[in-house]
């Protein structure tokens, strides 16, 4: 949901505008989940979609691993 949401932000505003919106969208998507404060600290450090794709898919096999 997060990358649907992330493309559909990057479709309306560019990607350099979309993206850092979605840093604090992020934010609110991971309250509550297993290293959730930690991903949101990375986020600041995204750039563009791939960045976010990357990201995400690690935290979420950090996760699923536990």
């Amino acid at each position: 949901m997060m990358i649907r949401h992330a493309k559909l932000q990057i479709e309306f505003k560019g990607e350099f505008m979309g993206i850092r919106e979605m840093r604090k969208h992020i934010g609110w998507y991971t309250v509550g989940y297993p290293s959730s404060t930690k991903l949101r600290a990375k986020t600041n450090e995204m750039e563009s979609l791939e960045d976010l794709v990357q990201l995400l898919n690690a935290w979420r096999d950090k996760i699923m691993s536990v």
